[in-house]
């Protein structure tokens, strides 16, 4: 009987001290990223690119991969997804090949003041290579318009820049 007493006792210290040994040993533990994601298709995907997915395929491999920051519902509408709100900036930079074809892009838009209206357009200011533009209806195409009208494809710089803010939670929990 002496036994089931020590049975009995010796149990939950058992398992207090197995707790608190796996508690330890879990803040050894390493995340590991070196694993493979192995994806079978139908077809080939054309791009890993998880801004502009050209298929199907690659829109779904994308997924996989990076979690989005907006989604789209139903009704194709932006909706929130880790990002909890976003805002359409009026502010665009057109970055130019040099300030030669700046000044004359700049020069073009000056002068066309009478037709600023019709891109919503409220500023334009040259700082060396760089044209900044100020629109007051974000959401229309008035900075493809004025590229396109103003500066032919071989006087812009070719990049595409995306700026996000990472919020202090997030941003703690990627270091």
């Amino acid at each position: 009987m002496a036994w089931l007493r020590w049975l009995t006792f010796l149990a939950p210290v058992g398992i207090v001290a197995a707790a608190v040994w796996l508690t330890g040993e879990a803040r050894h533990l390493i995340y590991r990223n070196d694993g493979d994601l192995i994806v079978a298709t139908r077809t080939i995907p054309t791009s890993g690119n998880p801004l502009v997915p050209s298929t199907g395929t690659t829109r779904e491999i994308t997924e996989l991969v990076f979690d989005r920051l907006l989604r789209l519902d139903d009704d194709l509408e932006l909706r929130p997804h880790l990002a909890k709100s976003w805002e359409y900036q009026h502010h665009a930079t057109v970055y130019l090949s040099d300030e030669t074809n700046a000044v004359r892009v700049a020069a073009a838009i000056d002068a066309a003041k009478s037709r600023w209206s019709d891109w919503s357009l409220v500023t334009s200011v040259r700082d060396g290579r760089l044209l900044e533009l100020v629109s007051s209806n974000p959401r229309e195409d008035w900075l493809s318009q004025l590229v396109k009208e103003f500066a032919p494809p071989e006087t812009l710089v070719s990049l595409q820049r995306v700026r996000l803010t990472v919020k202090e939670a997030v941003r703690r929990s990627l270091e």
